[in-house]
């Protein structure tokens, strides 16, 4: 099996080929509130049909390994058209809740090779910083007093 991402990646399907598959986890360090984008290759070898597609894997932001305390959790399937070794780009937003999340990606459905490759988490949407509000706050309430002075 190959990657178009680099040298290497992680086959969730592991030694034993059937369920429970195989996952990862990392626990990253996050902004409360702040938006993030979490994303990943999958791949699928459609030419061997004991490795075809459909393979799903299981994908969840969360602020704790406490499946309760779950921010975002989605199932992501591929089941591709064609043959050969096939990969897709899964995202996946979140918001974080905490300072740091648990990033965990899961094997679900798969017969003999589930791969993961390329894995990153990305900020989309910063909080926006409380002196910025202010700064703005009083840039504004100064335009409102000079349009007021200048109207009299």
């Amino acid at each position: 099996m190959s990657t178009p991402y680099g040298s290497y990646f992680l086959d969730l399907t592991g030694a034993s080929d059937r369920t429970p598959f195989a996952g990862v986890e990392q626990t990253i360090t996050t902004t409360p509130g702040a938006t993030y984008a979490l994303s990943f290759a999958l791949g699928v070898n459609q030419s061997v049909s004991y490795e075809a597609g459909p393979v799903t894997v299981s994908a969840s932001a969360s602020a704790s390994a406490s499946a309760s305390a779950g921010l975002t959790s989605g199932l992501f399937t591929v089941n591709p058209a064609g043959s050969g070794n096939i990969w897709t780009m899964e995202t996946q937003d979140f918001t974080a809740a905490e300072d740091t999340t648990l990033i965990s990606i899961v094997g679900s459905v798969g017969a003999d090779y589930i791969g993961l490759d390329d894995v990153s988490v990305d900020l989309i949407q910063a909080v926006p910083e409380p002196t910025a509000l202010a700064l703005f706050a009083a840039a504004l309430a100064s335009l409102c007093y000079i349009r007021r002075s200048h109207a009299l």
